[in-house]
């Protein structure tokens, strides 16, 4: 099922299959993670993360927030369907292996927001 962990890392297998993990061993990378690029004398937060070609059932969405409390969404990723570029985020590069990486950064600045956040929300219908 979608909510357990059969290999005990901690990580449920609906995040394991949309990631593009091994639901039967520990899992250590394709997490999402954190960085920053400079556009236009800018600097912005950015989240890249993997995306499993198989996984066309799957929604990512990145989300963005200035108090963890309120989320604003932004990027979305739903079998061939994509969303790259909404009012809170933009999505600034793709590579494709065995698996698709995105990356997305936030609208804002780093120095007119210094304090922001960053999240891929992961759903299945």
């Amino acid at each position: 099922g979608n909510g357990v962990d059969p290999d005990s890392d901690g990580v449920v297998n609906l995040i394991e299959y949309a990631f593009g993990l091994n639901h039967n061993s520990v899992s250590s990378t394709n997490f999402p993670f954190p960085g920053s690029m400079t556009i236009g004398g800018q600097r912005y937060s950015t989240i890249t993360f993997a995306r499993a070609f198989n996984a066309t059932d799957i929604t990512f969405v990145v989300d963005v927030s200035s108090n963890l409390t309120s989320w604003l969404s932004g990027s979305s990723y739903s079998g061939s369907n994509s969303v790259p570029v909404t009012a809170n985020t933009t999505e600034v590069g793709r590579a494709t292996n065995l698996l698709e990486f995105i990356t997305v950064r936030d609208n804002i600045p780093m120095n007119v927001a210094p304090q922001r956040f960053m999240r891929v929300r992961v759903s299945w219908p």
